[in-house]
């Protein structure tokens, strides 16, 4: 029984120095738009939310993470060259 316990202690340090070694790769430079580094210009495409602000629940944080998405691609290219004007 004890040897079982060293062997799962084992695979499970090997398995959080893993997930620990393949970390630093997810957090890399941000993947969005063209990936270009450059302002998207052109015809901007127009998005909009509708969000609950009020009531039982606030819902606003996704319509805020959507926005910072939307800013993400419009830094780095755009949708073809397009930017895109995010109302919430």
């Amino acid at each position: 029984m004890r040897r079982l316990t060293v062997v799962t202690m084992a695979l499970a340090a090997a398995g959080f120095a893993a997930a620990l070694a393949i970390q630093p790769a997810a957090a890399a430079e941000p993947k969005c738009g063209l990936a270009n580094g450059q302002k998207a210009t052109g015809e901007p495409i127009v998005l909009g939310s509708i969000t609950g602000r009020t009531g039982p629940t606030d819902f606003s944080s996704s319509s805020e993470a959507a926005g910072a998405y939307f800013k993400c691609i419009n830094d780095n290219g755009g949708i073809n060259g397009r930017p895109i004007e995010f109302t919430i």
